[in-house]
């Protein structure tokens, strides 16, 4: 379904992670994306940003190379346009829908399935805001392929029926501005969760927060990837 350009290899010296640009066709619509691929990677994560060069950002780039030193390949896509972020900045009315950005996480999650390279790894997936809330829509709608996943500040105002359809143990990660939004989106969770509620008001992209937001997402999917790939190799489903 999803086909893949190859823009920019880089090759990598004998420990470093291969890095390949890409762009991941969803529906004529190209979705910018970068791979990193530690040698002897024990697991994957799509790592969704709502924002246009997303992948570009430092957070991310730092996010990324911190679960890569835990021997975790990512795939950071791009889920939104220049064009689209520009009009959801006039007004949030025009903002993409979440289930079209929920659409491009599937496209991306099927393209990561679709490689022979990647196949033997059990995926996980990651999104901040929107990107999180997209995150949960999608995996909801593809039960058996994802793994783990982990949000942060996610607006999931998804219905419950659609929430309990998630069977891949989940991490909400939250602050007290937020909290009432993920009590509720835990509370209509059926599969392994946990919710974390850190201190104070602020955003959790920088500076300390955002290194306890990635302490938490590098151990919740180092822990839950690992164990997928365990009960794969013995012919199990998690």
């Amino acid at each position: 379904m999803s086909m893949q350009t190859l823009l920019h290899p880089q090759i990598p010296s004998s420990s470093a992670p291969l890095l390949r640009t890409l762009r991941i066709d969803f529906r004529g619509l190209p979705l910018p994306a970068v791979l990193t691929l530690p040698l002897d990677a024990g697991g994957l994560v799509l790592f969704a940003d709502a924002h246009a060069e997303g992948h570009l950002a430092p957070r991310n780039q730092y996010f990324t190379q911190t679960l890569a030193n835990r021997g975790i390949a990512v795939l950071q896509v791009d889920i939104l346009t220049e064009r689209e972020e520009a009009r959801s900045m006039i007004s949030p009315e025009l903002a993409p829908e979440a289930s079209v950005l929920a659409g491009r996480v599937i496209a991306a999650t099927e393209w990561l399935t679709a490689q022979a390279f990647l196949r033997h790894l059990c995926l996980g997936c990651l999104g901040f805001g929107e990107a999180g809330t997209a995150v949960l829509a999608a995996s909801a709608m593809l039960p058996h392929d994802i793994s783990a996943v982990v949000t942060c500040e996610a607006h999931a105002d998804l219905p419950a029926h659609k929430l309990s359809e998630m069977q891949a143990p989940t991490l909400l990660i939250t602050n007290a501005a937020n909290r009432r939004m993920d009590e509720t989106t835990f509370q209509n969770l059926r599969c392994e969760k946990s919710l974390e509620i850190l201190p104070g008001m602020a955003a959790l992209d920088t500076g300390q927060a955002l290194e306890t937001v990635i302490d938490l997402a590098r151990e919740w999917f180092s822990e839950h990837l690992a164990r997928a790939m365990a009960l794969r190799a013995i012919g199990l489903r998690l």
